[in-house]
Formats: structure tokens, sequence, C-alpha cells
């Protein structure tokens, strides 16, 4: 049982016959409640036919239940002594986890097909090391082939932040929410991770979309969102007008061409609105 393979004793045990000592630096904090992974797993929607990124897999404690399920896993982990204790502890039957050390980020997503041995389609599970989350969210929202969809075990606060609506946006949420469609799926205390973290942590879920829905070039609409969240505290007329060297009079119409008051601030738009101001703005960019 999961339960009873992976418990805080076991693991602080592996922890101690490997001279493993759990770093803050490498977001190192390893999930201890058995409802956590079933979580993870059941937000996944895993199938046999699957091909499954995990990231970190740490001792195993969610590689070894997803691969009960899927076709093939690939598990990316940085530290060399805990995929010397994967590698020990991978049962003798199980032939569809492929375990490599290094760090996933610098992984092409090609490369990472590859290896799975699916051209198109895959998913990643991941309890993300908490100072890798921007990176990772960046890398399978934007980078190609993208996955069809993510399961990230991140920052209760990371999550919120991901899923804002218009009022609470940030650059972080237009480009997650360009891509694909983000929620939470739960939220996870810290009591369920051993070493206890600082903060709490949620299970977010993003399903990518499968086709381009947007008809804009993207370099050109990224310019543009990062020019407007330059400085949150500024109006959004003045950040285009200073970024993008226009006067105020010509951010004030690029606003009001697309419907937005003079006075709005970035984190009160929605992407499409972003976009729709990004074509007004072409002509400048």
């Amino acid at each position: 049982m999961l339960s009873e393979e992976f418990n805080l004793g076991k693991i602080q045990k592996l922890c101690e016959t490997y001279g493993i000592k759990p770093t803050k630096k490498r977001g190192q904090n390893f999930v201890i409640d058995p409802q956590v992974i079933e979580g993870m797993i059941k937000a996944a929607n895993l199938n046999a036919e699957d091909r499954v990124l995990e990231i970190g897999p740490g001792f195993g404690v969610l590689t070894f239940e997803m691969a009960k399920i899927v076709k093939k896993i690939l598990a990316v982990e940085l530290d060399k002594k805990i995929v010397q204790v994967l590698a020990t502890k991978l049962p003798g039957n199980v032939r569809n986890v492929i375990i490599q050390q290094g760090d996933a980020l610098k992984l092409s997503n090609h490369k990472i097909v590859e290896l799975l041995g699916e051209p198109e389609h895959y998913k990643v599970v991941s309890n993300l090391p908490y100072d890798i989350t921007s990176a990772a969210l960046r890398k399978f929202t934007e980078e190609k082939p993208r996955p069809s969809l993510a399961v990230f075990m991140v920052q209760k606060e990371v999550a919120e932040r991901v899923c804002a609506k218009p009022g609470a946006m940030s650059l972080l949420s237009v480009a997650v929410q360009y891509y694909g469609k983000p929620e939470i799926v739960n939220y996870v205390p810290r009591s369920a991770f051993w070493p206890q973290p600082e903060v709490d942590s949620a299970i977010l879920r993003i399903r990518n979309y499968e086709l381009a829905i947007r008809d804009f070039d993207e370099k050109k609409l990224f310019q543009v969102v990062r020019i407007g969240f330059s400085s949150r505290r500024k109006q959004l007329q003045n950040n285009l007008s200073a970024g993008l060297r226009i006067s105020r009079e010509q951010a004030v119409s690029a606003l009001h061409s697309v419907n937005l008051k003079s006075n709005i601030r970035a984190q009160e738009l929605s992407v499409e609105k972003w976009v729709e101001l990004s074509k007004s703005l072409s002509a400048s960019l």
C-alpha cells in the first residue's frame, strides 16, 4: 500500500541511510500524505496510453503509483543521491519508468517527447521544487511541443496568481492563460510534506490549448504585456507611452479603440483584451 511504503518514518530512514539532507535551496519537500498523491493522479486523469514527464520524483512515491496506470514515465531528478535511491527501489517488474539524472528544465521539449517515444501527446505531473515553479510554468506552456495537460504541486500563492481574474492579473497569469486553461484542483496543507515548508501548496492543473486559438504574433503580444506590467502602480497609458515611445494621446487612443478606459491599469485586462490592444498597437511595435 502507498501509505505503508512511503510514510514519514521510511522517508526519514532513506535520507539517513543514503546521507541525504533535504535542502530548502532545491525545494526538497517530500509528500508524506497518500491522499495528496491520489489527488494528483486523479487530477491528471491518467490512462493506459499516457506518457508522463515527472520533474523531481524524489523517492518515487508518485512515480511508482503512476507507473501502475500509464504507458511510460520519464522521471528526471537533479539530486544524484536520490537517483541512486530511485534506481534501488524501482521494482524489477516495472519496465515503464525511465530514470534520468539532470535538470529537466534544460531538456528541450523535443528531447522529452523523444525519450517518451511519443511525437505529440504527453503529460507533465510533478511536485515542483518551489524555486523552479515560474520557469517550469513558462517552459510547459510556451515551448513546443507542449504537453496536453500539466498537473503541478505549487505554492498556494503562485496557483492563485496563475488563476487570477481581471483585476488581479499579472505577467505570469497572462502568460499561462494565453496558452491554456489553469485551475486549482485542491489546496494542500504544509503538514502534507516533510520537511514541512513555510507555506501551503495547491494542486494546479493546466489544460493547454491544442490548437492555435490566437491569431496574433506572440512576441509582439508579450512585448506589450511586459511593458504594460513594467510599473504596476502606474496607469497603463503611461507605461505604454514610455515603453513604446509613443505619445500619451496615441496610448489613450489605442485603449479607447478596444473599449478600455484611459485610466485602466495592467492588472485589470483579460488575456483577450491584451490581444486586442496589441493588435491596435501593432504599428508601434
